[in-house]
């Protein structure tokens, strides 16, 4: 009797574990195509091209701020990365990482940091964390900001937005120049990117919105820092 007992308990105990495994199983399935966003583990650093999302630790050894430590760019969903000149410094220098390995992204930004700003930089930039899980926004057209300003403004179907719309719609930097605002923008027919510079401060100010650019998917917002002159 003890022994049928013992049996019937077994079974039902490999029977819980089954069915407790089950939906992990299920799910490890489910999960299997995002776990890229979430892990950098698995990942081949140095032979990766870098997407959206992607994030790099930065730092120049030769960085003469009193707190060098290093900082995370991030890859935005133009495929480019903005890294600072210096720790606290509004100066960067801007990459394309799109299909660009990690050596080659190291030697672009230590080539325009040496054409402006450094004698001989030693750039350490390391990968730190793959792209993040796709959204069902993903697929939603947007224009990309960058620079004094940043952020990712959706243009939804139907309505239309403009360039002063999208800026004044974020957190605007003491810095900003508004007079001289970089629209960069791809030419469908050939492929080439075209750069309006519009004076954004003037249509806030005048309410003239003649050269109010109306935006399209893909463009890109260059908002550059301010020059002072003493």
């Amino acid at each position: 009797m003890k022994t049928i007992r013992t049996v019937v308990l077994l079974g039902l105990l490999v029977w819980g574990r089954v069915q407790a495994q089950a939906p992990a199983d299920a799910a490890s399935t489910t999960n299997r195509a995002a776990k890229e966003y979430l892990s950098s583990t698995a990942l081949d650093a140095e032979s990766r091209e870098f997407k959206p999302g992607d994030t790099f630790q930065y730092v120049v050894e030769q960085d003469p701020a009193p707190d060098k430590s290093p900082v995370a760019v991030r890859v935005s969903d133009a495929g480019e990365a903005i890294f600072p000149v210096s720790a606290g410094s509004t100066l960067y220098v801007k990459v394309d990482v799109r299909n660009l390995k990690l050596a080659e992204i190291r030697k672009k930004v230590k080539e325009l940091l040496d054409e402006e700003y450094y004698n001989d930089a030693t750039v350490r930039l390391e990968f730190m964390l793959a792209n993040r899980t796709p959204s069902a926004n993903e697929n939603l057209a947007r224009v990309q900001v960058y620079g004094e300003m940043q952020g990712t403004v959706p243009l939804p179907e139907g309505e239309t937005k403009r360039i002063s719309d999208a800026l004044i719609g974020l957190p605007r930097s003491q810095f900003a120049d508004f007079k001289r605002v970089r629209l960069h923008r791809i030419d469908p027919l050939t492929g080439k990117t075209e750069i309006k510079v519009i004076n954004v401060d003037k249509i806030l100010k005048d309410g003239d919105r003649t050269n109010d650019e109306i935006l399209k998917d893909g463009d890109r917002i260059e908002v550059r820092p301010r020059t002072f002159n003493f």
